[in-house]
């Protein structure tokens, strides 16, 4: 702002000037007529005209000049207000494409989170289905067992001679052996009925001892088991008399090294102790100094 203010009165300045040396020349030209110079007169109109003349071509000039600078102004007016406009669309685009991202994370999400829903509600119909299935084998192998003994019934049923004596009271009931005329026992061949719970009999025998075998492996199953802990609380004991035998070995060894430092010391005290008498020092003050050398030690 100062520098424009210097600027308009530099320029004030200056016109101010050339209008006084204009003045100036018009009082000299009026001076030279009323004098009677022709030539300086006309040398001063001459002047003058060239004066006038260029300061038209200056302010031609400087109206061009101001024309461009007002074009130019125009210019940069409208791309500010092109620069403004394209900004606020920057900005406008900006904002959309904030909220198409922000859609764009609300519909991720929500896919996410219908994707673990669906997830689950698969996870449940497969459960689902699969109980289902168990159930429908478990159905059909019913249905399976019942066919298999309305079959077996109805076989029983329709054999001739199904019914057998065996059901009379035990004095009724026919021998287990025909007696031929040669004194031979022949059995007597026994009914479908005497046949299968002979069979049912068997089966049972077999189921009963099924179990007790199976009874027996889960017995021993389990005696191996205790067996096995009472083996790991066993390991884990000697284990840790192990750790307490080595501890107390890794002990000894230092204390064995301390007895043997002190056994070496005493030695070297010894071998002083003779030295000294061997040079004649006196029993007290060798006394004195082996005790002190013992303190120490």
């Amino acid at each position: 702002q100062e520098e424009t203010v210097e600027g308009r009165q530099a320029k004030h300045l200056a016109e101010l000037r050339r209008r006084h040396e204009d003045e100036v020349l018009v009082f000299n030209a009026q001076l030279a007529q009323a004098l009677g110079d022709e030539e300086k007169a006309k040398e001063l109109v001459a002047e003058q005209t060239r004066r006038i003349e260029e300061a038209r071509r200056q302010q031609d000039e400087a109206e061009r000049n101001m024309k461009l600078a007002q074009r130019e102004a125009r210019e940069a007016h409208q791309e500010k207000d092109k620069a403004l406009r394209q900004r606020d669309a920057a900005e406008e685009a900006r904002r959309q494409a904030e909220a198409q991202r922000d859609e764009a994370y609300r519909a991720k999400e929500a896919a996410e989170a219908s994707e673990a829903y669906a997830k689950e509600q698969a996870e449940v119909f497969q459960q689902a289905r699969l109980k289902a299935e168990a159930r429908q084998r478990k159905a059909e192998e019913q249905v399976r067992k019942k066919q298999k003994k309305i079959q077996s019934l109805q076989r029983m049923l329709a054999e001739i001679g199904a019914e057998s004596d065996s059901d009379a009271p035990p004095d009724e009931r026919a021998p287990a052996f025909f007696v031929n005329e040669d004194g031979t026992k022949v059995p007597r061949p026994r009914t479908r009925k005497e046949r299968m719970g002979m069979a049912y009999r068997e089966a049972e025998s077999a189921r009963y001892e099924l179990r007790i075998g199976m009874a027996a492996m889960l017995d021993r199953d389990s005696t191996n088991e205790v067996r096995i802990e009472r083996l790991k609380d066993q390991v884990a004991s000697l284990f840790r008399e192990v750790q307490v035998v080595r501890s107390s070995n890794e002990s000894l060894k230092v204390e064995n090294a301390e007895a043997f430092d002190r056994a070496s010391r005493a030695e070297e005290d010894a071998k002083q102790a003779r030295a000294a008498l061997a040079d004649g020092v006196p029993a007290k003050q060798l006394h004195s100094v082996c005790r002190y050398a013992g303190s120490h030690h």
